[in-house]
C-alpha cells in the first residue's frame, strides 16, 4: 500500500509463524525489523539482512538448546545489520512462566512483550528532522 512506510514496518512471528516472518524479511530488505519469538529454525535466516530480534524460552521442549546460537550465526553470516537475542529462563515454548516450586504455569511474563515493544520502538521511531543552521 502506498501509505505504508516500509522503513517503519516489520514482521513478527511466534513459533512456526517465525519461519514465515523470516521468509518475508529475507525478501523485503527495506523492512525496519524482523522478530522471531520462540522459533529460530527458518531456512531463510541466512538471507535476512534487516535488524532482527530472537526471543527464546529456556523451558521450550521443542527447541534445541543451540537455537539462539544458530540464530545469531545465520544472521551474522547473512550480514544482518543489527541482531539481538533475549532468553527467558523461566518460560516454556508458549511464553508461559513456571515459578520455581510451582505445580504449573503462573502466566505469561510481561517482560516478553515489553522487551519486544522497546526493541521495535528503537527501530521504527522517525528520525529527527534535520534543521538548518546559519553559517553566521
Amino acid at each position: 500500500h502506498a501509505r505504508i512506510d516500509p522503513a517503519r514496518a516489520g514482521v513478527v512471528g511466534w513459533g512456526d509463524a517465525g519461519r514465515a516472518a523470516a521468509l518475508a524479511a529475507s525478501e523485503e530488505p527495506g523492512l525496519a525489523f524482523y522478530v522471531d519469538i520462540g522459533g529460530g529454525a527458518s531456512p531463510d535466516l541466512d538471507k535476512v539482512r534487516v535488524p532482527a530480534m530472537g526471543i527464546f524460552f529456556q523451558l521450550d521442549a521443542h527447541a534445541s538448546k543451540g537455537t539462539p546460537v544458530s540464530f545469531l550465526r545465520a544472521l551474522g553470516e547473512a550480514g544482518a545489520s543489527d541482531v539481538a537475542v533475549r532468553i527467558f529462563p523461566d518460560a516454556d515454548g508458549g511464553g508461559w512462566t513456571v515459578a520455581p516450586g510451582s505445580a504449573g504455569v503462573t502466566g505469561r511474563d510481561p517482560a516478553i512483550f515489553e522487551t519486544i515493544v522497546a526493541w521495535v520502538g528503537t527501530h521504527t521511531r522517525p528520525k529527527p528532522a534535520k534543521t538548518e543552521t546559519s553559517g553566521e
